[in-house]
């Protein structure tokens, strides 16, 4: 049973994040093929770790990390429970300006003794958690003539970089959400912000609450249950920093019900990189493009 986990990154300057799952026994084979088809160890991925539990096998989300992010420890009476066989798939994302230093980076984990397994009754009950996603897109500023400012030249490098998954989940969030692109064509003034509305998927007592955005970030709230009595702010930043980046956990229990909304809202500035920001900003993998990204852990009960 694992009780802790902590990725430890080595070339701080460039991981992007890390995504640490648990794979069981039956999809061991799917990982060998793919790490054969290409030189070297591991293989190339994005967005996913490439492996497909959909004919049998489970993958278990272990621990996500980027830069900020601190240990995760589970509440008392929870952990991960590991079977023979299992092994860890480490998917690292690498945001490269000129060089590609070896990287070290490791993944610790904490587990349980006998003697905590025997004090649990022999088991321990398990966490579950929810990606929460809003769009995010960021039109050049008014008069701006780079090629790639055109929206669909966009989706066609976000294609090419990252993958047909990557586009369709870019057009995807932008209409879950309730926007056309021409909602987001009069945000041509260097800043821009989504807000979307989405129904509670892991009801639950909160264990802790995730942001994630990439370097053009500016705000971040969610909101549980808005626009009504009930309405409650659960994690509002001001001032977002990519390289503070908290599992923030509530001081008092709140609880998540099913027909419970959550709204994520994000807002982003092309001012605030430390790079030029070129072109029109989509949903993408790259430090340089954007997301508006939540993953909220809870306990059920």
């Amino acid at each position: 049973w694992i009780l802790a986990t902590h990725f430890e990154p080595d070339q701080v300057e460039v991981v992007h994040h890390a995504i640490i799952d648990l794979a069981s026994a039956e999809l061991r084979g799917q990982a060998e093929a793919l790490d054969q088809r290409e030189p070297g160890p591991g293989w190339t991925c994005y967005g996913g770790n490439g492996l497909n539990d959909r004919n049998g096998g489970r993958i278990i989300d272990l621990a996500g990390w980027a830069p900020g992010a601190q240990p995760s420890r589970m509440p008392e009476g929870y952990a991960i429970p590991i079977q023979p066989g299992d092994f860890v798939v480490v998917q690292i994302h690498y945001h490269y300006d000129d060089s590609a230093p070896a990287d070290l980076s490791r993944m610790v984990f904490d587990l349980a003794s006998p003697a905590e397994v025997e004090a649990a009754g022999g088991s321990f009950d398990q966490l579950t958690s929810q990606l929460y996603l809003g769009a995010a897109e960021i039109p050049c500023v008014a008069g701006d003539t780079e090629p790639l400012c055109d929206r669909d030249a966009a989706l066609d490098r976000v294609e090419a970089l990252y993958g047909s998954f990557n586009r369709g989940l870019a057009e995807a969030l932008t209409a879950i959400c309730g926007y056309e692109p021409e909602d987001f064509a009069e945000m041509n003034e260097g800043t821009a912000w989504s807000s979307c509305d989405l129904p509670v998927l892991n009801p639950g007592r909160i264990v802790s609450i995730a942001a994630h955005m990439h370097e053009l970030g500016s705000t971040y709230r969610m909101t549980l249950n808005p626009d009504t009595p009930d309405e409650r702010v659960l994690l509002d930043i001001a001032d977002w920093d990519f390289d503070w980046q908290f599992g923030y956990r509530p001081v008092e229990d709140i609880v998540l019900e099913r027909g419970d909304v959550l709204r994520v809202e994000c807002s982003w500035g092309r001012d605030r990189a430390p790079y030029e920001a070129v072109g029109y900003i989509l949903w993408a993998e790259g430090t340089g493009d954007e997301m508006c990204y939540s993953n909220v852990t809870t306990a059920p009960g």
